[in-house]
């Protein structure tokens, strides 16, 4: 009876590690990878497997992944973007990889979708924890130069890609031009905000989209871009880009523009002040005469009374 239960029990053994032997060489050989990318129809992000020779190198792997992934992607957003990165590089499980100047000629979304789809492609490989981006060898920056650095699932903004979040409806009250009274006219205007964005982006964006009424005008071109905002102790910084701003200040307008800005942000109960770049800068010249190094207060004189 001792040996039969021996016998058992090693049989029980062996087929214990054919399993554990058989379970991981299927984990070591499988060929199905995973491709993420946000769709922007169902608004969350998707996932796809495909499949891929589980004999190649990391670096072809990766490669393989990245062509899958832009056959993926909408075929008009990819005729802008070059088929892969021109060179990759995985060095301490952080995959290094360079774009051609053609990924700097995509808008900002665009380029956060390449990079969300990018970073939680490649991070669902075991061997990678990270993803460094450079566009001809120059790291990827943000509108104020700052390097976006090594970037991960925890770090990357996925919330951004979504165009319906989580909202709510705010009142914002914006101040634009009226010539009959020489005036800034106060005009509120109900708007749905994702909670998660600063109620400042709003504002701006609100006044670069201009007046409802006809009687009124807009104090800031239509080709207005924010490039940064943010605020701090009661300060707002704000950075904005225009072909136009040269125009404004030719005609004398930039101080209606200045204080449009200014008095509409500090109708923020938190913020008392603004800061203003231009192309993230603060020359003399940017703006007019108008002095950028300065910190701006709202301003009542200019605005129309009730």
């Amino acid at each position: 009876m001792k040996k039969y239960f021996v016998f058992i029990s090693v049989a029980l053994i062996c087929v214990g590690c054919l399993y554990l032997y058989n379970n991981n060489k299927n984990a070591f050989t499988s060929n199905e990878y995973y491709i993420y990318y946000f769709d922007t129809a169902k608004n969350t992000l998707s996932s796809n497997p495909v499949e891929i020779d589980p004999m190649l190198s990391r670096e072809k792997t990766v490669f393989s992944l990245i062509e899958a992934l832009y056959q993926k992607l909408d075929a008009n957003f990819m005729t802008k973007l070059s088929t892969i990165p021109t060179t990759l590089i995985i060095n301490n499980g952080i995959a290094q990889i360079d774009f051609t100047e053609l990924f700097e000629s995509l808008s900002i979304q665009e380029q956060m979708l390449v990079r969300v789809a990018l970073v939680y492609t490649l991070t669902d490989l075991n061997f990678i924890s990270g993803v460094s981006m450079t566009v001809n060898q120059n790291p990827l920056s943000t509108a104020h130069s700052i390097d976006v650095g090594i970037m991960d699932r925890s770090n990357i903004i996925l919330n951004a890609m979504n165009p319906n979040p989580s909202t709510n409806y705010q009142t914002l009250k914006l101040y634009f031009f009226d010539p009959e009274s020489n005036k800034l006219v106060l005009e509120k205007r109900g708007v749905e905000v994702n909670k998660d964005i600063p109620i400042e982006n709003y504002i701006i964006e609100e006044l670069i989209k201009g007046p409802m009424s006809n009687n009124l005008l807009a104090t800031l071109p239509s080709n207005t871009v924010i490039n940064y905002i943010i605020t701090k102790d009661g300060v707002c910084q704000i950075d904005l880009s225009s072909s136009q701003f040269k125009d404004i200040s030719a005609n004398d307008y930039e101080s209606i523009m200045l204080n449009s800005i200014v008095n509409s942000l500090t109708e923020v109960y938190y913020i008392q002040k603004v800061g203003l770049l231009v192309d993230g800068k603060r020359e003399p010249s940017a703006l007019g005469d108008i002095d950028l190094n300065l910190l701006f207060e709202r301003n009542e004189a200019l605005l129309e009374k009730d």
